[in-house]
Parts: structure tokens; sequence; C-alpha cells
């Protein structure tokens, strides 16, 4: 039943280990318009977020964690919602695609499994700044959209345990990551002979496997931390 109204004042919104909660439209009878951030935790029954027809009265939505929702298949309500700057999804087993978020700063994606996609224009996004995968067992790019001219405006990029994510191809342009600063990539399996160089300060490879070697054009690096990379690994000479 829906149990909640009138919230007009209502800016934050936290639900966690509410059993039988298809849909927050199933809680609302009238979707808060001043809703700013919403946090979705161990909802087990979830299967969308709100129904397309409230996405039009979260016109203030900045930020959404969904965790552990594992009946969750799409967020395609979030596609039109240009206000949104920081997106979070954790152990959502049943996601199978990322809708096109055109404002979004921020994305952390963790433990969801059935993730299959990534296409490379989700990553071509003009504000998006920080970007972090962890575990996603099925995860890679779509490869037929890999575009090698075009900047991300990407300057944090986290990587840890996403074996089928083929980083070579993603790593691959110097132009297509002309802004990182800072790279983190954690038990990765495939060859990393490459690195976008021109703006990286901060480098970190953990139980990397096919790391040979460092590129050289690294002026801007202030902190390198290498961890159980099993390569033997040649490091540039002259200008580091």
């Amino acid at each position: 039943a829906k149990c909640f109204y009138n919230l007009t004042s209502l800016n934050n919104l936290d639900f966690r280990q509410i059993i039988g909660l298809a849909s927050l439209e199933d809680a609302f009878m009238q979707f808060p318009s001043g809703l700013e951030d919403i946090t979705l935790r161990e909802c087990h029954q979830l299967k969308n977020l709100w129904g397309s027809s409230n996405t039009v009265n979260l016109v203030k939505l900045k930020s959404l964690v969904v965790s552990e929702c594992s009946q969750l298949s799409s967020l395609e309500e979030l596609g039109v919602l240009p206000t949104l700057k920081y997106l979070e999804i954790k152990g959502c087993s049943a996601l199978q695609s990322l809708p096109t978020l055109s404002g979004l700063n921020i994305l952390r994606i963790s433990s969801c499994s059935a993730l299959s996609c990534l296409p490379m224009d989700k990553l071509l996004l003009p504000q998006l700044r920080n970007l972090g995968i962890s575990q996603c067992q099925k995860l890679n790019l779509t490869p037929e959209i890999v575009i090698e001219d075009t900047s991300t405006s990407i300057e944090i990029l986290e990587i840890t345990g996403c074996p089928c994510l083929n980083l070579r191809t993603m790593l691959g342009s110097v132009y297509s990551f002309a802004s990182l600063r800072f790279l983190d990539i954690r038990d990765c399996d495939h060859h990393l002979d490459q690195l976008p160089t021109p703006s990286l300060e901060r480098v970190s490879l953990v139980r990397c496997k096919n790391v040979s070697y460092l590129p050289s054009g690294l002026g801007r690096l202030r902190s390198l931390f290498l961890s159980s990379c099993s390569s033997p690994l040649l490091f540039p000479q002259g200008d580091f």
C-alpha cells in the first residue's frame, strides 16, 4: 500500500531491507519533487526504481546509490535525469545494462555479475570525471564503438577484478584518456603495454600479470605503486 504522501520537504531518502518493495512508486501516493539523494540497500524484491511516470518529478536528484538489490534488472528511468551527478551500483546481480547519463560526474559499479556490456559511448560523456568498476566478471567493452580520436573527460579510473574487460583496448589510445590523472588497476590478466601518459600523476598496479614495461613520458607522475606484478618489469630510460 502507498503509505507516504505530502512529503514536500523530503530531500534525502534511505531505504534498507524493505521487504516486498518492488518499486518506489509503491510507497508514495505523490512522489516527492525535492529529492536530491536516494539510497536503496538490500531491497531484494525491487524490480524497477520508480517507474517512468515519476521520473519527471525528480528534477533535483543528484545522487543515487543502489546496493544488493538482486532483482533490479534495468536503470532506464535514469536516462532522462540531467541533474544526476553521482551513481553507485553494487551487488545488483540481475542488472544487464546501463543507460547513458549525460550529466554524470562519478560512476561506481561493483559486483554486478550479469552486466556484460559497457559501450564506449558511456565513457565519452562530457561531465564524467571519476569511473570505478570492480568485480564485474562478465563486463567487456562493446568493440565496435571503441573510438580512437575522441577524448574522455575521465580523470580518475579504477578497475579491479574484471577479467573480461579488455583494458588494452580501453587504454590503448593516448587521445581517449588525455585527462587521466589517477590510474588504479588490480587483478588484471590483460597485456597493459600502453598507458595514457600525458596527464598521469598517480599510478597503482596490483596483481597485473602482463605488465612488462612502463612507458616514457611520465613527467607529471608523483606516485607509483607496483605490487605482485609477475612479469619482469622494464623501466623507461632517460626522461621518466
